[in-house]
């Protein structure tokens, strides 16, 4: 979690941290698939070329599904949670929302 908390973005990092902790404790990832990315420049979504997004996108969204244990229950179950990166000085940040995954 501390090597992973330089990607986050720097309003969000002091609450990853805070939940990190929790976070590590309590779940247990055993898979993770990326469902599908929406790209897009200035709050406009960007078109999909054969290629791959327009050039020039500075923000995406990142479904992806998790399949984890949380304590106290053994159960596996899914989780589908919808990740927010911003391109930042040059530099790709997520804004987490770590609470989805402890539910």
């Amino acid at each position: 979690m501390n090597i992973s908390s330089r990607f986050v973005h720097p309003a969000n990092r002091a609450s990853y941290m805070d939940k990190s902790l929790e976070l590590t404790q309590r779940i247990t990832f055993f898979e993770a698939t990326i469902l599908n990315i929406k790209f897009f420049k200035n709050g406009v979504p960007v078109a999909l070329t054969p290629k791959g997004p327009e050039k020039g996108f500075n923000r995406a969204i990142v479904i992806i599904r998790y399949q984890v244990a949380v304590l106290p229950s053994t159960k596996l179950v899914n989780r589908l949670i919808e990740q927010e990166w911003v391109l930042e000085g040059g530099q790709w940040l997520v804004i987490p929302d770590l609470s989805a995954l402890l539910q």
